[in-house]
């Protein structure tokens, strides 16, 4: 499909909004005059007309600043200029503003109006920057402007025929969007970013008469905020410019077309996008045939829509567009399985997703197979209605193959009935129109002959568009069946979503938040080994979502059980447990089995066995209930999973997170739970976050973590947290310039604390496979290597200690976070020397900087550096994601006044970078580190690094800033050879203005309220470099 046949599809399935500069008002009223440049001269000359008192060098400054913004294509600069016309014109008095527009604009009339005719046949909305109103003289349509918040909401949903003025209307002065204060106006209305980020992020947009894109400061900060509004938005937008005069610095998702050699050619051009539609055989379709197929597809909208999960969040369900509450599928060519495992190899031997433009064109014919519950049949119409969405006039079918009879001809008779329902008048033995089906749930032999007859019908003309639905394991019998009758089917896998895939969908839900709620879904499918379907997405998204719910979600354990409470049937408003099992009494219950799971150690349990455990508990409260029935409900509920006769919960994570939920109430599962707690770690870290307050849960895990360090043995004395040789200290005070050099952005945040990736489209979760896992380990723990053991009951310690949020023992939590930042420093040292790891690190670190081109000393010079840094990287990375509650800042704190804890380099370095992540005070515990440790690599190969980056892009209270120059500042000047205290003073201060500069420099980059480098590191987003070698 050509990039206008792209854009025509999109116009006539309504999917685009037009943006109109000013070449289409200058083509409508044939004044010139209207261009952004020539506003501006004539501005200057009315300043100067109407007041005597400015003189030719006023009038030259405002020129000169317009031109080097013309020449530099400086939006700055040419908005400078215009504020410069302004404020002259305020300056002559109230109203002087606003009787100069309408001295611009009043007159303006169309004196061709074929371009804002074409416009207007295409029925999309219309969204311009200009300030003139000759698109409303010649359509008949009333202007808003972006103080008309609802009324913009409307016409981006496709609900108004408002002509939306983005930048303001000459008839209201006071919406004109002319200099810079008003552009800051602008910025600061969250309703207009709102509906440039929501119409972006849904729409494609298509700039007509915008010249060159970037002489326009309007069309060119639209453009250009087109990026920063929807970053992760997979919409292709369209730029019309005449043949021979391609705008260049265009953002990469912004597609140039041609609509010509002459700007005549561009009303022909925009009436063929509004030309009466034809079928796929090119005959040309009545109103009515072209209304059936949209009613068609509402049919098949409004089954999905029904299941969709995300409705509940999302204003006038029924009047949303599907594009607002679903998720395009994710189609791989081969099994998830095996994209995952082509993602860890090169670029170029990576397995790419299928492009759903080339998956929905007519004339396909596709197998699509998928696991039980990923989202087969909303895949399977979302695809038949995005054919008719895409501007092919075909009418979508959704046909249960399961629900066809026997004998002659069962899919025609069960299609013509699917489309009578549309307002189709087809006889029994009538021509069907042209149709895209999806056929769902077809299984080889399920009944006897019916696929045969089926299959036969499959060839049939009116079938423009086919794709047929199977349960993954059936396709390859399924594809022999169809390939002798059908030619050119191809075979496709509903593949899993990725980390953009869930952005996208928070997007459509929550726009302000959606990082947040996306950073907390994906932690808890990469720890819990949730399946990355949509259900599991949706049902995570609700759970943050509920109300107050999102403020208390503390923990991982918080947000599974809000997960799974949902799935239990909490927001059911039509339960009632005094006539049926409620969600309190299904949680109750599935506690009971995932208890005798543990007793047996084991994964599943025959059927019969489930029932008669649940009769047992039945009788034990004396409920009337069936068994069969309570087990068939949580087995729909997708809690449970029944394969060959053998019950067991559909992950493993249900098991640990019920269990956990009986041994509160079952002293004897709780025993038998902690005297094994690094076999049974899940349960126990489950445990205290659903308890949170139990002391001795926290003093026998940090046992455990006792035993383990002491059967590690001692760490000799490591790299990171070992002296610096005197050789390294200093450095020539010539170098002073290069130093202070180094302290900018890019040296501080240079490589990534995650695995470094040469090209920006990678995404992590695309690697793992979330394949079902045993929930017991089959090996003994105790069987393990002592690094193994060690690591295990830390991440265990760390994670009880963080959720036991309630405890009262503040002597006991002391203790155990001292302890646990000291074994984690330990692990380090362990890890330096330890040969697995450090071959593990040398190989990737090796195929890392091939991939990146590195060779020779370069590449030499990388990998050493890695197998130098990743294990702090390990300690830091980890004590972030399992340590960081701002509830253990106090007693972090009140470690930091111990000179114990002090003494210990590890603890306390390690200590100090977790403190980042908790709020101020932090640079205060950096300098109390640095007191008692300044000759530790550790100090500026690790602390300055975080210290800077954190000083750039962290919001700090001025106490942390102080003290962040005061660490820095005294860190870098340990790295020169200074002959006097004059000359030590003149240094310290020209690394704190550098400083300031820089932070200064990136203050557009500066992170929200409440983030955190810490975080930013975590999730990828902001890097580190770990200086060491």
């Amino acid at each position: 499909m050509s990039r206008q046949d792209e854009m025509r599809s999109l116009v006539q399935g309504g999917r685009a909004a037009f943006v109109v500069g000013a070449g289409v008002a200058i083509y409508a009223s044939s004044n010139s005059s209207l261009t952004w440049t020539e506003l501006i001269k004539h501005g200057i000359r009315r300043v100067v007309d109407l007041d005597p008192t400015k003189s030719d060098d006023w009038a030259d400054a405002v020129n000169r600043t317009l031109q080097v913004g013309l020449d530099m294509s400086d939006t700055n600069m040419l908005i400078s200029s215009a504020g410069m016309v302004q404020d002259g014109l305020n300056s002559l008095g109230d109203g002087c503003f606003a009787d100069w527009l309408k001295a611009e604009f009043s007159t303006l009339s169309v004196s061709d109006g074929r371009q804002i005719d074409a416009l207007g046949a295409c029925g999309l909305p219309i969204l311009t920057t200009n300030y003139d109103d000759l698109i409303e003289k010649q359509l008949r349509r009333r202007g808003v402007t972006w103080r008309d918040t609802r009324e913009l909401q409307e016409i981006g949903a496709g609900r108004a025929e408002e002509v939306a003025h983005l930048h303001g209307i000459w008839h209201r002065a006071d919406t004109v969007i002319f200099g810079g204060q008003s552009y800051g106006t602008l910025l600061e209305r969250q309703g207009v970013q709102m509906l440039q980020r929501a119409v972006g992020a849904t729409k494609s947009l298509i700039f007509v008469g915008c010249g060159d894109g970037t002489t326009d400061p309007n069309i060119g900060g639209l453009l250009g905020s087109l990026k920063d509004l929807v970053p992760d938005s997979s919409v292709t937008h369209f730029f019309l410019h005449r043949e021979g005069q391609e705008p260049s610095g265009l953002p990469t998702n912004v597609r140039l077309i041609s609509y010509g050699d002459n700007y005549v050619d561009l009303a022909p051009f925009l009436e063929s996008l509004a030309a009466p539609p034809e079928d796929v055989s090119g005959k040309a379709l009545t109103a009515v045939e072209v209304e059936l197929t949209h009613s068609a597809a509402g049919i098949v909208a409004d089954q999905a829509r029904s299941e969709v999960l995300l409705a509940e969040l999302v204003d006038d369900v029924e009047n949303a567009n599907l594009s607002d509450l679903l998720m395009p599928p994710v189609l791989l060519p081969v099994t998830q399985q095996a994209y995952a495992n082509s993602q860890e190899m090169g670029v170029d031997e990576r397995i790419s997703r299928c492009n759903l433009a080339d998956e929905t064109r007519t004339g396909r014919r596709i197998l699509l197979a998928a696991e039980e519950h990923s989202g087969l049949t909303t895949a399977l119409r979302w695809l038949i209605h995005e054919v008719r969405e895409q501007g092919q006039l075909v009418a979508p079918v959704y046909v249960d193959f399961r629900t066809l009879n026997a004998g002659k001809n069962p899919l025609r008779k069960r299609v013509i009935q699917q489309l009578r329902q549309a307002g189709y008048q087809i006889p029994d033995n009538g021509d069907i129109p042209d149709i895209a089906l999806a056929l769902d749930n077809v299984v080889q032999d399920l009944k006897g002959r019916t696929l045969d007859r089926v299959i036969a019908e499959l060839g049939e003309n009116h079938i423009a568009y086919l794709v047929i639905g199977t349960r993954q394991g059936a396709e390859h019998e399924l594809m022999k069946s169809l390939s002798p009758a059908l030619n050119g089917v191809t075979q496709r896998y509903v593949g899993r979503m990725n980390s953009a895939d869930i952005l996208t969908l928070a997007n459509k839900v929550a726009p302000a938040r959606a990082r947040e709620l996306t950073d907390r879904a994906v932690r808890i499918l990469g720890q819990e080994h949730l399946p990355r379907t949509p259900y599991t997405i949706c049902m995570l998204l609700i759970a943050l979502m509920r109300g107050h719910t999102f403020s208390a979600i503390s923990s991982e354990t918080a947000l599974l059980d809000a997960y799974i409470t949902l799935m239990l049937g909490a927001a059911d408003p039509h339960q009632d447990s005094r006539l049926s099992l409620d969600y309190l009494d299904r949680r109750l219950l599935l506690g009971v089995l995932a208890g005798e799971f543990v007793r047996r150690d084991t994964a599943a349990l025959a059927h019969g066995e489930v029932a008669k455990l649940f009769d047992d508990f039945f009788d034990s409260v004396d409920w009337n209930e069936d068994s069969l029935d309570a087990l068939n409900d949580l087995i729909h509920r997708r809690i449970l999973k029944n394969s060959n006769g053998q019950v067991g919960f559909a992950h493993s994570s249900y098991v640990h997170l019920f269990a956990a939920v009986r041994a509160r109430d079952d002293q004897d599962l709780r025993n038998l739970v902690f005297n094994s707690a690094l076999h049974y770690a899940e349960i126990v870290r489950h445990y205290a976050g659903l308890t949170r307050d139990d002391v001795e849960a926290l003093r026998k895990v940090s046992d455990i973590l006792i035993s383990a360090s002491s059967a590690a043995g001692p760490a000799e004395s490591g790299h990171f947290f070992g002296n610096r040789p005197e050789a390294d200290k200093v450095l020539d005070a010539s170098t002073v310039e290069e130093l202070l050099n180094s302290l900018d952005l890019g040296d501080a945040l240079a490589h990534s604390l995650s695995r470094a990736r040469s090209d920006a489209q990678f995404d992590p979760l695309d690697t793992i496979s979330d394949d079902e896992r045993e929930p017991f380990p089959a090996d003994r723990i105790e069987d393990a290597p002592p690094l193994y053991q060690i690591m295990t009951a830390l991440s265990l310690v760390s994670t009880v200690l963080r959720d036991s949020e309630s405890v009262t023992d503040l002597g006991l939590k002391r203790e155990v976070l001292a302890r646990t930042l000291s074994v984690w420093g330990k692990v380090v040292t362990l890890l330096e020397t330890d040969p697995e790891f450090q071959e593990f690190v040398s190989s990737l670190a090796r195929s890392t900087a091939a991939e990146a081109g590195a060779t020779g000393e370069r590449l030499e010079k990388f990998v050493m550096g890695m197998e130098r840094s990743a294990p702090v990287l390990v300690g830091v990375t980890a004590i972030n994601s399992s340590l960081a509650s701002r509830k253990l800042a106090r007693t972090l704190s009140w470690l930091f006044d111990d000179d114990d804890f002090l003494s210990d380099a590890g603890a306390s370095i390690l200590g100090a970078i977790l403190s980042l992540d908790l709020g101020d005070g932090w640079a205060a515990q950096f300098l109390k580190v640095h007191e008692h440790h300044q000759l530790r690599r550790a100090i500026d190969a690790v602390m300055v690094p975080f210290a800077t980056a954190a000083y750039y892009v962290q919001p700090l209270s001025p106490d942390d800033q102080r003290d962040v120059e005061e660490f820095v500042a005294v860190r870098k000047l340990a790295q020169v050879s200074t002959t006097n205290n004059v000359q030590r003073k003149m240094f310290l201060n020209q690394v704190k203005e550098a400083l300031r500069k820089n932070r200064n420099l990136h203050a557009q980059q500066r992170l929200g309220a409440g983030e955190t480098v810490m975080r930013k590191v975590d999730n990828a987003d902001v890097d580190t470099t770990i200086h060491g070698s």
